[in-house]
């Protein structure tokens, strides 16, 4: 419920590599934790090749790999997921050298079209503190999901100690490595879309409906709320809008109250 309530969590019915990824990156987990250390491999293996982001589950496996040795496997089976994700990347950059002549045409790719450089942590936060600071003088409804930008900040961070605090060190590992591949981009924008998979969080915000239901159902109101505004947006202000079968949009009435709204 926490998860499918979150506001960005609309996108896991389109066509985006979120849900993929997510399934991926929880059989990789669960079947390293389990000792089925083949089919972990392989779960690790297609989560490298569906987003760049399986490349903070490459330490989260070493350390789950590191802890079946100390519990007595004493052999290079444990350590097979992490080498899983490994091998993905490996054969991502063989491609692409192959394909553009760039074994890092993905990088390039983000830096040239999207101008993600790699910078400080702080300049990203600083850039999102300014986003934020620009929808507020904006005041429309684009500007919402600018808004769950720096909540998420404080979301992760604290996902990330009370995962140090229960001895979770993997799960702590995946959290603060994925979310660090944003931090150091120079933007927070996907920081929303990026909490979807970080399953680690939506278990400790799932905690709320068994100790603290006046707060669970607090964030369901909100969430659920904030997710419809967002949907509203996605579909009508990101482009290309959706045509009908006679080339109108087929959420005319939407755009036209949207339109009112941030007029009125």
């Amino acid at each position: 419920m926490a998860m499918l309530a979150f506001p960005s969590a609309f996108i896991l019915v389109s066509v985006y590599t979120e849900s993929l990824f997510l399934a991926m990156v929880l059989s990789a987990f669960v079947l390293a934790h389990r000792g089925w250390y083949v089919s972990g491999a392989l779960a690790a293996f297609f989560a490298g090749l569906t987003r760049s982001n399986g490349l903070a589950l490459i330490p989260s496996l070493l350390i789950i790999g590191c802890m079946k040795w100390r519990e007595g496997h004493r052999s290079p089976r444990p350590f097979a997921p992490a080498l899983g994700g490994v091998t993905a990347y490996g054969l991502l950059a063989i491609y692409y050298n192959w394909r553009f002549g760039d074994p890092f045409a993905y990088l390039t790719a983000k830096r040239q079209v999207w101008g993600v450089h790699l910078t400080p942590p702080w300049t990203s936060l600083d850039v999102g503190i300014t986003r934020v600071q620009h929808a507020l003088a904006a005041n429309d409804l684009q500007s919402i999901y600018v808004y769950l930008e720096l909540p998420c900040v404080y979301l992760i961070i604290g996902s990330c100690a009370l995962l140090i605090l229960y001895r979770l060190w993997a799960e702590a590992t995946f959290v603060a490595a994925s979310s660090m591949m944003t931090f150091v981009s120079g933007t927070l924008w996907g920081l929303p879309r990026l909490t979807i998979f970080l399953f680690p969080i939506f278990v400790l915000l799932g905690k709320l409906h068994r100790n603290h239901r006046v707060l669970w159902y607090l964030f369901l109101l909100i969430a659920i709320f904030s997710q419809a505004c967002l949907l509203l947006n996605y579909v009508n202000f990101r482009d290309p809008p959706p045509q009908g079968t006679r080339g109108q949009s087929p959420s005319g009435d939407c755009v036209r109250l949207a339109s009112g709204w941030r007029t009125g």
